[in-house]
């Protein structure tokens, strides 16, 4: 934690996935077990440093498609996404 802010740090560069992995990425966020467990253990590790998540902003930096943006926010929490890759930001902004 720095100055309050939670940091989660998954660096992706826009050059790691080509545009066309973007509708593949989605689906499997969404489908796959592993994808919505990472997600639910991203919940649990950010509600344990911050306690109570209602009402809370949050800033995802490097969104990808807003699977853990998108849980977040079904965790209470107020969230806004930033990606380099604007393929992804659509898949994000259909999400969250």
């Amino acid at each position: 934690m720095v100055d309050g802010v939670l940091v989660l740090d998954d660096v992706h560069r826009d050059e790691d996935y080509e545009e066309s992995f973007h509708p593949f990425l989605d689906d499997f966020v969404r489908r796959h077990f592993w994808s919505r467990a990472r997600d639910r253990a991203i919940v649990r590790a950010v509600r344990s440093s911050l306690g109570v998540l209602r009402g809370r902003a949050v800033l995802d930096v490097g969104c990808g498609v807003g699977s853990v943006l998108s849980a977040l926010e079904r965790a209470g929490m107020v969230g806004y996404g930033f990606d380099t890759s604007l393929r992804g930001l659509g898949f994000a902004r259909r999400r969250v």
